[in-house]
């Protein structure tokens, strides 16, 4: 099982980047390796969503269950997909009223050594930049508003 952790400053309040990670239908739009994102059902709190990822020449569709604590976590099952576990967490705290710390939390296994090893290798490159593109699209966001 692998586990990866980062987490990140934002100078934006708790519920903007709430709002900012939880808006799945969106990521396809900002992150470079993920050609299609969407929710398929939502359920009050419950969100059924698929991602499709590519990246080093692997392709993959994940469909997760996203459950969230409004403003405080995003939790995430694996419902469909190559791996044997798959689990990730987004957890916020409001540091003051304008900045939120946010960790990211995923524990991941594949049966298959290759899925594993790309994977790895993608989040080892990766986390820093998707922390990153999540800050650059909140402050895209911003000077819309």
């Amino acid at each position: 099982m692998s586990y990866i952790n980062k987490s990140m400053i934002a100078p934006y309040n708790i519920q903007y980047m709430f709002e900012l990670i939880n808006d799945v239908n969106k990521y396809s739009k900002f992150f470079p390796w993920c050609t299609s994102s969407r929710i398929l059902k939502k359920n009050n709190n419950i969100f059924i969503c698929e991602i499709q990822l590519s990246f080093l020449g692997f392709k993959e569709i994940l469909i997760t269950q996203n459950t969230c604590i409004k403003y405080v976590s995003i939790n995430i099952q694996l419902i469909s997909g190559k791996f044997s576990s798959f689990k990730a967490e987004w957890k916020f705290l409001a540091i003051n009223s304008n900045t939120t710390k946010i960790k990211f939390e995923l524990m991941f296994n594949s049966n298959q050594k290759y899925i594993n090893k790309c994977f790895n290798l993608f989040l080892k490159k990766k986390l820093n930049s998707i922390m990153y593109l999540f800050l650059q699209e909140a402050n895209y966001r911003s000077k819309l508003k």
